[in-house]
């Protein structure tokens, strides 16, 4: 497999491609076969999705990428990284530099606020920890307790 073709795979649509699609892909023996899956997969995705699908990922690189054990990390690999291609841009932001109450020494979160998340349900909230304050903000699985 190409350069090319693995980055689509592993990168592009890392996080929209099926595990049936994936090996689908992964079991081409061409360059030509690959090329011509990713043509369909786009056609079948919808090339509306498709430019959007780039911007969510241009924007995640921007604002979620950190410095991790000496090394960049991309946006697109943090937990924000993948929330924001996956689901778009949050309705609200509710974001804290420093824990609050029983989270004061967990460090910095975020509560991430939709409306409506297709395939997911109305009123969806996700919460991001930065519990060693480098930048690194994991997905939690529910919101810091408040006092």
């Amino acid at each position: 497999m190409i350069d090319q073709h693995r980055k689509w795979l592993e990168e592009d649509v890392v996080y929209l491609i099926s595990p049936t699609e994936k090996a689908i892909f992964t079991a081409l023996g061409t360059t030509e076969e690959r090329d011509r899956f990713i043509l369909q997969f786009w056609q079948r995705v919808g090339l509306d999705v498709k430019e959007e699908h780039y911007k969510r990922i241009s924007t995640a690189n921007k604002r979620f990428g950190w410095r991790g054990r000496g090394a960049a990390v991309a946006g697109w690999k943090s937990d924000r990284g993948k929330m924001y291609i996956l689901y778009g841009p949050p309705d609200e932001i509710d974001s804290h530099k420093v824990g609050v109450g029983a989270t004061a020494r967990s460090g910095p979160f975020e509560i991430w606020r939709y409306s409506h998340i297709n395939r997911v349900g109305d009123n969806v909230e996700l919460m991001f920890s930065d519990p060693n304050g480098d930048g690194e903000y994991r997905l939690a699985s529910t919101p810091p307790e408040r006092r």
